[in-house]
């Protein structure tokens, strides 16, 4: 009869036969048991092993750091048994080679839900590549992606963004600029909504507001939590909103310079304070004026894997083609492809012209919307990091209602 438990020390003999077989193991395997472990067992002998632990600075993350399991019915069985033993966990991940998968095939972690994110080739040694997995553990259903869709390719494109951490950054940013206890949030070009439903995990009610009708059907059909309400809005994002007020807003992914003209932005600024209560933030994620100088310009391509699909991403700032108004182009296009053919089963194209400002002009345009002040102007998504300095790579700019 087979049995799922936690590690005991009195296991570590059973821990040490096992790693007999994997000389070139890490530290952290060999003094698992101290770091929280689940192992399947039959007659009372260790046959698999799973090491888990907290990711750090992602409250609802978890890091699988060593697995053994002779097949997918015990891997499986130790995948089921770390949902039932960390409830709270909303995001797996895993990031090993040969060793650290215990000689698991890559097909058996697939096979066991597991999706591939990203692999680099022969990291660990000769054809022992690194392999980077994750799985969703939490309530929110999945939907059956469908590659011919714009809003699933979008929503998968920017699969990889961690929407927990970036919740966590929201409301720090909140705590330490505002004054007032986040009961309730907006999502400015919320798309899938997925910083929503993030913030739901948490009883947070959220208000998207998207004018991409097709997004904004997804959002609703994927935002199920029981813990939070949402309500949502097919608005423009430089439109006022008829909703109660928030204690919190957003706009992230860059989307706020989909605003093209000074106008626009300022509109936007004014919408959001309108929005907001006394004392509330919000927090525009925008690009960095240092992407369009010659020398950092480039085009960023990533792939997000939806098994059977690899969806292949490209994203950049044609600033050869810079208007004389400061409006550059900027290229999104999404690729997805079977992963057994490689056929082409879906694309999406976005050309949009974007208005990059500077830290001055960000100042500016805040200035001349009136209701806010700057806060913070970040350039990471850490609080100890502004926009100048060295490695900066993004503006966070945090605005408070005045």
């Amino acid at each position: 009869m087979k049995r799922v438990r936690a590690l005991l020390p009195a296991d570590r003999s059973a821990l040490e036969s096992i790693l007999v077989g994997h000389a070139a193991a890490p530290q952290i395997a060999r003094d698992a048991f101290e770091h929280g472990a689940l192992g399947l067992f039959e007659r009372g002998s260790l046959r698999a092993l799973i090491v888990h632990a907290p990711v750090e600075f992602a409250q609802r993350a978890r890091e699988l750091r060593w697995l053994v399991a002779p097949g997918l019915d015990e891997l499986k069985a130790l995948l089921d048994a770390l949902r039932d033993e960390v409830p709270e966990a909303s995001l797996l991940r895993f990031v090993g080679g040969g060793v650290h998968r215990g000689g698991l095939a890559p097909h058996v972690l697939d096979a066991a839900g597991l999706e591939r994110r990203g692999r680099i080739p022969s990291f660990f040694g000769p054809e022992d590549d690194l392999l980077v997995y994750s799985a969703a553990l939490d309530a929110h259903p999945s939907f059956h992606f469908d590659p011919t869709n714009p809003a699933h390719l979008h929503d998968a494109a920017f699969g990889y963004r961690d929407f927990v951490a970036e919740r966590d950054f929201l409301l720090a940013c909140a705590r330490t600029h505002g004054g007032r206890m986040v009961r309730r949030v907006a999502s400015w070009a919320c798309a899938s909504g997925r910083h929503l439903q993030s913030f739901a995990e948490i009883g947070v009610d959220g208000v998207g507001i998207e004018d991409d009708l097709e997004q904004l059907e997804l959002a609703a059909r994927l935002y199920t939590d029981a813990r939070a309400s949402a309500e949502w809005f097919a608005t423009a994002i430089d439109a006022p909103v008829g909703a109660e007020p928030v204690d919190l807003s957003f706009i992230m992914l860059s989307a706020v310079h989909r605003l093209a003209t000074e106008g626009a932005l300022i509109d936007h600024l004014q919408s959001a304070a309108a929005l907001l209560g006394d004392g509330g933030v919000h927090v525009i994620e925008a690009t960095h004026p240092s992407d369009l100088h010659p020398d950092h310009a480039k085009i960023v391509a990533w792939t997000e894997m939806r098994p059977p699909y690899a969806v292949h991403s490209r994203f950049r700032l044609d600033i050869e083609r810079r208007a004389r108004d400061g409006t550059v182009p900027a290229l999104l296009d999404v690729r997805c492809r079977e992963q057994a053919t490689g056929a082409i089963a879906g694309t999406l194209q976005q050309q949009e012209r974007w208005l990059v400002p500077d830290a001055a002009q960000w100042e500016n345009l805040v200035a001349r919307a009136g209701g806010f002040s700057i806060a913070a102007m970040l350039g990471d998504f850490q609080l100890e990091v502004t926009s100048n300095q060295p490695g900066a790579w993004r503006i966070l700019m945090v605005l408070r209602k005045i």
